[in-house]
């Protein structure tokens, strides 16, 4: 099992840092853990996005989550769809995952 540390910063990213996101790696499965702002990037230079399995937020402050609004773009070019477990609150920030990922509570 392997935890790569994508990034550690909040509430936002010092320069050239990145908010909370954490890939998970064990065999052939690939966790994202979160995925703040500046992530994705990182993620990137360390895995094949199609070969990410999905997606856990722990909760949806913009630091642990932002990155995902950006990954919709990418997940759209995907040969699967992504998997993304996300608690249902705040309403508001849960409505702008909704609308463009495969959210499951």
């Amino acid at each position: 099992m392997k935890l790569h540390v994508m990034g550690c910063y909040g509430p936002y990213p010092a320069p050239g840092g990145a908010c909370s996101g954490y890939l998970l790696e064990h065999k052939n499965t690939r966790i994202i853990i979160d995925c703040g702002s500046g992530t994705f990037s990182r993620l990137l230079k360390i895995a094949d996005f199609d070969d990410i399995d999905a997606v856990f937020l722990s909760h949806l402050h913009a630091d642990h989550m932002a990155d995902l609004l950006i990954m919709r773009y990418a997940k759209d070019i995907r040969e699967n769809p992504l998997d993304v477990y996300a608690p249902p609150t705040p309403n508001n920030m849960y409505g702008l995952l909704a609308k463009d990922a495969h959210i499951i509570n």
